[in-house]
């Protein structure tokens, strides 16, 4: 059976954040994107957050039990415009977020029943 993730962060980022700036209006449009490590493979980068059963959109099977440890890194990239004018790349590198969690990968066996 997969392992599902879910980073419980909204998927379309966030669009139109309105702010002041020195008196100027400043709107903000942040895309983020995730970084699945799994630890026993490639990563897997995806544009979806995941979610609950039976949303399968971010999920890895196990081929092996064992203590596994599932790291995920969410990159934000913004743009922004100032009094209308823009849009303009956030300047430097992108924001990250990380987190990590030990599970416990148990071994699945089928039973046939009448």
């Amino acid at each position: 059976m997969p392992v599902l993730g879910r980073t419980g962060q909204p998927a379309a980022g966030i669009r139109g954040a309105d702010l002041s700036v020195l008196g100027m209006e400043v709107s903000l449009d942040a895309r983020v994107r995730w970084r699945w490590d799994w630890s026993d493979g490639a990563p897997l980068w995806s544009s979806d957050p995941g979610g609950r059963w039976p949303n399968r959109d971010v999920s890895h099977t196990f081929r092996t039990a064992g203590s596994r440890t599932v790291a995920v890194t969410a990159v934000w990239r913004g743009d922004f415009t100032v009094e209308g004018l823009g849009p303009f790349a956030v300047p430097g590198p992108p924001l990250t977020q990380d987190d990590t969690v030990t599970i416990d990968v148990r071994e699945a066996r089928a039973v046939l029943t009448r």
